[in-house]
């Protein structure tokens, strides 16, 4: 009786055996097809652009019939909460493509924002694609403490300080906006 409890827990150990075997070679298979659909889409650049699903932004150049049109960004800022003495501004800054041109992200453009004409943020965009209407916003906090500006003054957002982009309108790259405690 002995030998055949002793071959059934062999048999058993044998089909276990070969049942991890089978499930770690299918995890590996799936672990190297994810692996190159990853080295694919970042071969291509589009994982830096936010497009894991391969969508062609260039696609969008020409729909409006216009092959050499040019985009327009449009800068926007607001407070995102009227401040309370002692706190700190809380900025919400928007870019927006209103032109029918592209932003193809192959052209670099920077945009900055000044306190009371002290400069407390910028930025150099190198990555973003922008059809027409496409458009992105940030929030970002002016510490008091290290800027030391006034309970009255004016805040402004200016996209392409550097007239990086041929635009279609560049007399809407600039938004000021008051402020007070």
């Amino acid at each position: 009786m002995k030998t055949k409890k002793s071959s059934n827990s062999k048999a058993k150990l044998v089909n276990t055996t070969s049942s991890r075997k089978s499930r770690s070679w299918l995890l590996m298979i799936l672990l190297v097809v994810i692996l190159g659909v990853v080295a694919l889409a970042y071969s291509k650049g589009d994982m830096l652009k936010g497009q894991l699903l391969g969508k062609n932004q260039n696609s969008q150049v020409g729909t409006t019939g216009e092959e050499n049109a040019s985009p327009d960004l449009q800068a926007e800022v607001a407070l995102v909460d009227q401040p309370k003495a002692g706190e700190d501004l809380q900025l919400r800054a928007t870019i927006t493509n209103f032109g029918p041109g592209f932003v193809d992200g192959k052209t670099p453009f920077k945009y900055a924002i000044e306190v009371d004409g002290d400069e407390v943020f910028s930025n150099t965009d190198s990555y973003t694609s922008m059809g027409q209407g496409d458009s992105f916003s940030f929030d970002y906090p002016v510490p008091r403490a290290l800027y030391k500006y006034s309970d009255k003054g004016t805040i402004k957002f200016t996209v392409d300080t550097e007239d990086s982009i041929d635009e279609a309108n560049e007399d809407n790259n600039e938004k000021e906006i008051a402020y007070s405690y």
